[in-house]
């Protein structure tokens, strides 16, 4: 089963700049709701195949989950896990508009579980990214706006 979400905003700078701040692990906690820490287990950028550790507070409890980076191109970055049972995959895309850039960021989530309890877990954990997602967008772009 299959659960899918995305939303986008516009942030008044340079698509580039963007990208970069947004490319960079250890600046998530600085704009991602619930992010604690970012650890790359591998050295240098964010390539195919770098593997991000990452410590998240959910519904007060501290979870540690391992990210490997899946498809990275310029302006575009998809990153997947799974444990538990769900899979879940994260796109962050930039693209350049007039006046700014466009960000773009969509969460999928699947079970292994069948039936209603894979529905379930995927559904929670696209409902979760979605209610995160919105509220990122924002802190990202009061951010990168910022004087």
């Amino acid at each position: 089963m299959q659960a899918f979400s995305a939303d986008q905003i516009t942030i008044r700078r340079p698509a580039a700049e963007v990208w970069a701040f947004i490319d960079e692990p250890d600046n998530e906690p600085r704009w991602q709701p619930g992010a604690v820490d970012r650890r790359r287990t591998t050295v240098g950028p964010p390539v195919v195949g770098t593997r991000i550790v990452q410590t998240d507070l959910f519904m007060g409890r501290r979870f540690t989950s391992e990210w490997e980076v899946a498809d990275r191109s310029e302006f575009l970055r998809t990153d997947r896990t799974s444990s538990g049972g769900v899979h879940v995959e994260v796109t962050r895309r930039v693209d350049p508009v007039e006046g700014g850039a466009r960000v773009t960021m969509t969460v999928s989530a699947g079970s292994r579980l069948v039936g209603p309890l894979g529905w379930m877990a995927a559904s929670a954990a696209v409902r979760a990214a979605r209610r995160d997602m919105k509220r990122a967008l924002g802190e990202l772009k009061d951010l990168l706006e910022a004087p």
